[in-house]
């Protein structure tokens, strides 16, 4: 009996394990949602994925709710001994485990779990493809990293401001992803709901801004604007979400500088006791923090990567004015928003005020911006590269 007609692009009866290594210095990493996103649009046909963590966090949760299977391995952090001892048993219980497993290759979300992707290699060789989410920011160890088979990164400016021209070649910018369905179409009642949750005026034209407290992140300059515009024109509320500068936070993001909130208490002082300025301790839903907004902000006073956070403002709905930090400036077009220099709040807040006077315009481009999400970054596209490209790697090895 003659069977039916073999394809070559079949999906194989037998998926192949990757390894997907993820490196968390704090637990409120955002990165760790477009982990998230890429396992729930991987092709199980196609890949199995293992995941290894370097801490306990809410991540392995969420893994774990999704059934896939992660293993926590800690490392990082402390003295050198402590380190070096962490490291030895973290490369002895991954190499274990892949050759149980038996991995056609490695995936690092981040540099961070590069490295450690990179000596697992050592002593079980297969192809590492590592994600670079950050701008120039590597771990010790770098030559070890450079010799990864292959790099992704969401912007052509993320690759040529973090590789060397050597290093250059084996990169490849694809476009970030973020799951549209997660944020409900802009509504009056869901705007009232979420200005309710938050406790801000229902009739105000509300600004905001998310991100962590950090010089980087460009606060000073926003509540700079902020200073201006509220000094023309009443009925306007300015919001942040990520910390509240001179409290501890529930979920920690990062380092804190405290002369830097320092800065920030002083420079909203006036507009904080007007109620005009609020800020917000870290949220974990972002759709609901959008929802109550009119115009979102990125700030971003130095290199951006790929600022995920304007996909979830756009994919609410809203007009972005964003600095041109790299990231931006491929996804902020005139079509969805403004961009301004960094840097400048005198022209962060002229932008601000353009938009403020004119519903029409926030409105198109609010539309528009959700429609570029839904065309340009779906999830299952962004998997469907990267599988492609995971194929590729194992080719190349002969691990077909």
């Amino acid at each position: 009996m003659i069977g039916p007609p073999i394809h070559l692009n079949m999906p194989e009866l037998h998926p192949r394990t990757v390894f997907i290594f993820d490196y968390l210095v704090v637990d409120a990493m955002l990165s760790s949602h477009a982990l998230t996103t890429l396992l729930r649009n991987l092709d199980e046909r196609r890949y199995r994925p293992v995941v290894i963590l370097n801490r306990a966090c809410e991540l392995q949760a969420a893994l774990k709710t999704a059934e896939v299977a992660t293993y926590v391995l800690p490392h990082g952090g402390g003295h050198f001994i402590t380190k070096l001892w962490q490291y030895s048993s973290f490369v002895y219980k991954a190499v274990r485990l892949a050759r149980l497993s038996q991995p056609a290759l490695f995936y690092a979300d981040n540099a961070l779990a590069g490295r450690d992707a990179m000596l697992t290699k050592m002593f079980f060789n297969v192809p590492v493809a590592v994600m670079l989410r950050n701008i120039d920011m590597f771990p010790t160890g770098r030559r070890l990293l450079f010799k990864a088979n292959r790099f992704f990164a969401h912007t052509r400016h993320t690759i040529e401001g973090s590789l060397p021209a050597f290093v250059a070649d084996k990169s490849r910018a694809v476009s970030g992803c973020l799951d549209v369905a997660a944020f409900p179409k802009p509504s009056a009642a869901r705007r009232a709901r979420a200005r309710r949750s938050l406790g801000v005026p229902d009739d105000a034209l509300i600004v905001g801004m998310m991100g962590r407290l950090t010089p980087q992140k460009g606060q000073r300059f926003f509540v700079q604007a902020a200073n201006r515009v509220c000094a023309n024109r009443r009925g306007v509320v300015f919001i942040h979400a990520g910390k509240i500068p001179g409290h501890s936070s529930v979920k920690p993001t990062g380092p804190i500088s405290e002369a830097y909130e320092l800065e920030l208490l002083q420079l909203s002082l006036d507009l904080v006791r007007q109620i005009r300025f609020v800020w917000f301790d870290y949220i974990d839903d972002a759709g609901s923090f959008w929802a109550a907004a009119d115009v979102a902000v990125l700030a971003s006073a130095g290199p951006e990567a790929f600022a995920t956070v304007i996909l979830e403002a756009m994919a609410c709905g809203l007009p972005v004015i964003a600095t041109r930090s790299g990231g931006a400036d491929a996804v902020v077009t005139p079509d969805v928003g403004i961009l301004v220099p960094m840097a400048d709040s005198d022209a962060l807040a002229e932008a601000i005020e353009a938009l403020l006077d004119d519903p029409a315009r926030r409105a198109a481009l609010g539309a528009n911006g959700r429609q570029r999400v839904e065309d340009q970054y779906s999830p299952a596209a962004f998997a469907e590269v990267i599988m492609t490209e995971f194929d590729a790697q194992v080719r190349a090895e002969g691990r077909v």
